[in-house]
């Protein structure tokens, strides 16, 4: 898999990575794109070149999400539904 920038320059690749089953750490430097990796690794992200390929479960949290204005604490929560029923 090949990661670039809008402009074309590469960010990381050609990258051929395998993880077990374990829990594995991903450290580096800002900038040199380990967010943009974990992206692609689950799936929010589509690689410029390549393709990724996972057989197992991915969890992502991200440091900063991206919730809509609109999103109440019931739905950010996973509640949303079963409190509109209760409003009903």
């Amino acid at each position: 898999m090949i990661c670039q920038f809008a402009d074309g320059e590469t960010l990381f690749g050609p990258l051929d990575l395998a993880f077990d089953r374990q829990r594995c750490g991903l450290v580096g430097r800002n900038g040199v794109g380990k967010t943009q990796l974990l992206r692609l690794i689950a799936g929010l992200d589509q690689p410029g070149n390549g393709h990724v390929e996972s057989h197992a479960t991915v969890a992502y949290v991200a440091q900063q999400p991206e919730i809509a204005a609109d999103t109440t604490l019931a739905q950010l929560l996973g509640y949303g539904e079963a409190f509109a029923a209760l409003a009903r």
